[in-house]
């Protein structure tokens, strides 16, 4: 669901489009970051595939995020 309002975000016609995705994705880390450390799912699953687990979402996250800018750049009128 957050990744739809990213990219209708990213395809809007103004800068601050660039700046609203990362700011998303940060409260979006920070939640998920808050919530395993509360739960028991930290002691019932490995240390090791948590971090693989993350550096999945972000690894998706910065390449969704460098497709919409090569994208915005072919439009007219962005300035990168």
């Amino acid at each position: 669901m957050f990744f739809g309002i990213n990219i209708v975000s990213l395809l809007a016609n103004h800068k601050a489009a660039d700046s609203l995705f990362v700011a998303q994705n940060h409260i979006i880390y920070k939640k998920i970051v808050i919530f395993v450390l509360k739960s028991n799912i930290f002691k019932l699953v490995g240390p090791q595939v948590l971090f693989s687990v993350f550096m999945i979402l972000a690894l998706g996250s910065f390449s969704l995020f460098d497709k919409f800018v090569k994208l915005n750049r072919r439009l007219y009128g962005r300035n990168y």
